[in-house]
């Protein structure tokens, strides 16, 4: 007969729930370290780079002319931005198949909400075993439009705040995609955690160009940083009504997988 364990439960189930919980706390770590390239190499020298060099090619009327198309000097780190993930999207089938602000204020805020990643995965992932992890990352999208709102709203040259809005970006950042990673990882059938994966991070470099896009084109038409930091909300507006949608129980079932007692 099969060994139990606490309470009766047989030992085999209980090494898989284990196991499970372990699999979910290192996309946790994953996650948080896998952000570190994208939140300081891209939003701290990239970015403020780019946009100097292209004001400072500006016109007089404050447009650059890439390819002879007019573009907001503000807006071409965007559009850079979209058009080297569209490249990626294209290169990453074909690599599988072979195998203007204070620079000090803006570094330090980069290194402390790294820091606050991981508190803010910690935090979701206790949210979760409390109200269900389908419904805490429904609550980090209606907190990710708050925060895009607080930016809208964010005092010019207050350092105070621009921490503050910081803080807040990255312990939703964090936690709800850690905490998005764990979800998806019930819905993977059993032996097919590297098709379903490598189709998880495809699809989201797939559309990761989209929100720079969109901010983009919003600067270009608006000149307005405030007003491309809104367009944002959109996309999680509509992600809230996508994933309120979904039956994740039965999909979890439907996987093969044990449903956990919230979801």
């Amino acid at each position: 007969m099969a060994g139990t364990g606490v309470h009766g439960a047989p030992a085999e189930a209980l090494d898989e729930s284990a196991a499970r919980r372990r699999e979910q706390r290192g996309w946790y770590w994953y996650d948080w370290a896998n952000s570190v390239y994208s939140t300081t190499v891209l939003t701290v020298f990239l970015g403020p780079y780019l946009t100097s060099v292209a004001k400072a090619a500006a016109d007089a009327h404050g447009f650059v002319h890439p390819l002879g198309l007019p573009v907001r000097a503000g807006s071409f780190y965007a559009y850079t931005v979209s058009a080297s993930l569209l490249l990626s999207v294209v290169a990453m089938p074909l690599a599988g198949a072979l195998a203007d602000r204070d620079q000090t204020t803006l570094i330090v805020a980069v290194l402390l909400v790294q820091v606050l990643a991981a508190a803010g995965a910690l935090l979701m992932g206790r949210l979760a075993r409390r109200y269900g992890a389908q419904r805490t990352i429904l609550g980090s999208l209606v907190a990710w439009a708050l925060t895009l709102a607080a930016g809208y709203f964010l005092p010019a040259k207050a350092p105070l705040w621009f921490f503050a809005l910081a803080v807040g970006i990255r312990l939703v950042l964090g936690g709800s995609q850690a905490l998005s990673r764990s979800l998806f990882s019930h819905l993977v059938p059993r032996g097919k955690e590297a098709e379903y994966f490598s189709a998880y991070e495809i699809s989201d470099r797939g559309v990761s160009w989209l929100g720079p896009l969109v901010f983009g084109v919003a600067y270009q038409l608006t000149g307005s940083y405030r007003d491309a930091i809104l367009s944002l909300v959109a996309f999680f507006a509509v992600g809230f009504v996508l994933l309120a949608r979904v039956p994740v129980d039965r999909a979890i079932a439907a996987a093969g997988n044990p449903v956990p007692d919230r979801i």
